[in-house]
Order: C-alpha cells, then structure tokens, then sequence
C-alpha cells in the first residue's frame, strides 16, 4: 500500500461494474483500490480490519444495502472512510448524503462525473490535513520566535 495514494475500496455485486470502476479510476495516479467485495458484509469486515480513506459503494447488495453498511460502520469505526455511492437508484441519494456520503454517482459513470468526484476527494483530504498543517506551522513559527 501506498501512503501517497487514495486508498479505496469497491463494493459491488456486479463484477463488471467493478472492472468498469476500477477501470476508470486507474486514470487518476493518485486513487488505488486495494480491494473490492461483492456484498456489504466483507466489505465491512474489511473495512474494521484495514480501513481504507475511501469506499465507493453500490446500494443494492445481496445481503446489506449500501446504507446499511455505512449505518454499521458508523457504530463501529470511530473515523469513517470517505463514502462515494455508485448506484443506479436514485431515489436514495437524500438518505445517503444524511448518512455524510462525498458523493452520489449513478450509473453508468462518466469519465467526466467521476472526475468531479475525485476533485471533491482531494479537497475533502486537502481541507482535512490543513488544521495539522497550520498546527506544525504555528510550533515552528512559536519556536522561531523564542530564538
């Protein structure tokens, strides 16, 4: 695993909407997926065990839907993965968003669409790391000072 990427997950019981998704994110350098599932269930598992920063989720799995699986990994994981639901059903997009998913996408995806996605992505780590940034930029400004 690469520290400098994206770590993602895909989740999908339809294997060739897997290889499309996995297809199309190997356009962006900096998104690895490092392990897809066909159902909610190991995805959970997996998620509990190595939790990636991103998850890109369909809602109709045979076990669990894709809300379901974020309502569990949210009583279990104290920090959850970015959620990115890839779906074609539409009508559960409020749900997801009250759930604090990034994104909505439904299939088919676009190239163009899942590009506005992956900038979300990167403003959402970008604004994430910004406080530990100016934190490390305060100290050593404080220290130089004390010179």
């Amino acid at each position: 695993m690469n520290a400098d990427k994206i770590q993602c997950f895909l989740v999908d019981d339809e294997p060739l909407a897997r290889q499309r998704m996995k297809h199309l994110l190997s356009k962006f350098s900096d998104i690895e997926v490092i392990d897809e599932f066909g159902n909610g269930a190991d995805c959970i598992e997996a998620t509990l065990k190595d939790c990636p920063d991103l998850i890109f989720l369909d809602i109709g799995l045979p076990d669990y839907n894709g809300l379901e699986v974020v309502s569990e990994l949210v009583v279990e994981l104290e920090h959850l993965p970015m959620i990115v639901f890839a779906t074609a059903y539409d009508e559960h997009a409020l749900a997801a968003f009250e759930l604090n998913a990034l994104d909505y996408l439904l299939k088919p995806i676009s190239m163009d669409r899942l590009s506005t996605t992956v900038e979300r992505i990167r403003d959402t780590i970008a604004s994430q790391s910004r406080p530990a940034e100016e934190e490390k930029l305060r100290k050593w400004m404080s220290s130089q000072s004390r010179q």
